[in-house]
């Protein structure tokens, strides 16, 4: 496949190309390696992390230093949220060597445009916006993503709290109130109940259709369902990990459960739970501008803050009325 140029680059020795395929998987690996060394352990999707890595990823561009080296790639995941949003969440990487020669921008602009000549197909209405995410140890990234126009949507806060040595006790729940082993009879209201609590409340949130909600489906021994009569008041959902500790991707509190003491009895429970089954460390995560200061609540149950993630946005509108045009050698 040619390999085809931004003029901006050429005297930088780079050009751009198109991902070709399974020859470019090793490169992709090495620039990832080399990354992952100068910045942490960040997460860095691309063709080689996808379902069909041999497959034709047309929103993957290659960046190709002229002695054949790859030197940077960009990837791009798309989705819908509540309000029918759609994001395009791009993100790519260049090796540190290669940085501050004007790569990351080209890739930045070339995704931008790529995305917004994609999501001319979709059918009208609804809101568009590009995504990006920025580790603490990029001052780099933050900077060119600021620059560009991006700025903090909301903030992604991980928790965890360590199970060795929990207090004994029976945790009692408020009046009313009983806990129910999961039956498959159970699961469309718990899977309404979580839809309810955070279609409105939780930014980047992604509803789940039923099916896709029972496919997620597991450990359901170690779940924290709560009733109040026919009706589900509260449920946690509990997921053990393969190092040992137990991930808990729900948490979902009744409208007319909420500031009740709900909340921090059933985390209570959960913890428990899992260190009966031998867990030894629990992990969440939340949103730092949860209207219901899940922060808070997570904080009292003993969970500690591990990491603060700002995730960055802008709106696709922004781009199209600087009518910024694909680069030209690349446009088919």
């Amino acid at each position: 496949m040619a390999v085809e140029q931004f003029g901006s680059l050429a005297q930088a020795g780079v050009t751009m190309r198109r991902y070709g395929g399974a020859d470019d998987i090793a490169g992709v690996q090495a620039v990832r390696a080399e990354v992952h060394r100068a910045d942490g352990d960040l997460w860095l999707p691309g063709p080689d992390t996808s379902d069909d890595p041999n497959g034709v990823h047309p929103f993957c561009l290659i960046a190709q230093a002229d002695s054949g080296r790859t030197v940077g790639f960009t990837w791009m995941d798309w989705w819908s949220e509540v309000a029918d949003t759609r994001v395009y969440l791009l993100s790519g990487c260049v090796e540190p060597a290669w940085r501050r020669r004007g790569i990351g921008s080209a890739m930045l602009r070339w995704q931008e445009a790529q995305a917004i000549e994609f999501d001319g197909s979709r059918p009208v209405g609804g809101r568009s916006v590009f995504g990006a995410n920025v580790g603490e140890h990029q001052p780099g990234n933050l900077a060119l993503l600021t620059a560009h126009g991006y700025r903090v949507a909301f903030t992604a806060v991980e928790m965890a709290h360590d199970l060795n040595g929990l207090p004994d006790g029976d945790i009692r729940l408020p009046e009313g109130l009983t806990q129910r082993p999961v039956e498959a009879a159970h699961h469309p209201q718990i899977h309404q109940v979580i839809e309810e609590c955070f279609a409105g409340t939780r930014d980047g949130y992604r509803p789940r259709t039923y099916e896709e909600y029972l496919r997620d489906v597991q450990d359901i021994d170690i779940w924290c369902v709560v009733w109040a009569g026919n009706y589900i008041a509260a449920v946690v959902v509990n997921e053990l990990q393969a190092d040992g500790s137990a991930l808990t991707p729900w948490v979902a509190v009744g409208a007319a459960w909420r500031r009740r003491g709900v909340g921090l009895a059933v985390m209570r429970r959960t913890l428990r739970i899992l260190a009966e089954a031998g867990v030894s460390t629990a992990r969440l995560s939340t949103v730092a501008e949860n209207p219901n200061n899940s922060v808070r609540l997570y904080e009292m149950a003993g969970y500690r803050v591990t990491a603060w993630q700002p995730r960055y946005r802008k709106p696709v509108e922004a781009c199209r009325q600087l009518d910024r045009a694909l680069p030209a050698p690349l446009r088919e």
